[in-house]
């Protein structure tokens, strides 16, 4: 099984940071440009990436007290796939981003690592230029 866990400081409070990423059915405007589309239907996200890939995910969870958002993708891309985004607070005005992604085959990892570190660069960026509109 690999593991990627990615950590990223975001310049917010994370009262706010997690207000805009527990957001699922807004993925496509948190992780612009590297997502172009996401759709909802129940718990299953679809999200189209910036290079035409398409991956369904299930939400297993929207934890508020913890500021944890976990998901599985679904499909045949993985044998398993458990991955879970978690907003830290650091002190009042910022906090860090945490994302985890367990999988099978490992193999994958040189598919997944740049889509996470793309992510979550993307992530903060975004999360930052709103907080600073708003």
């Amino acid at each position: 099984m690999a593991t990627i866990r990615h950590q990223h400081d975001i310049a917010v409070s994370a009262e706010r940071a997690w207000a805009m990423l527990r957001r699922v059915d807004r993925a496509d405007r948190l992780f612009a440009p590297v997502l172009t589309g996401c759709t909802m239907e129940g718990d299953v996200r679809t999200v189209t990436f910036a290079n035409g890939m398409v991956v369904r995910e299930q939400v297993v969870t929207v934890d508020d007290a913890g500021r944890r958002l976990a998901y599985s993708v679904l499909g045949d891309m993985f044998e398993r796939h458990a991955a879970s985004m978690e907003i830290l607070p650091r002190n009042a005005d910022s906090c860090r981003f945490v994302w985890t992604s367990d999988f099978l085959p490992a193999e994958r990892a040189e598919t997944v690592r740049p889509l996470v570190i793309e992510g979550a660069s993307a992530l903060v960026r975004n999360i930052e230029r709103e907080a600073g509109a708003g």
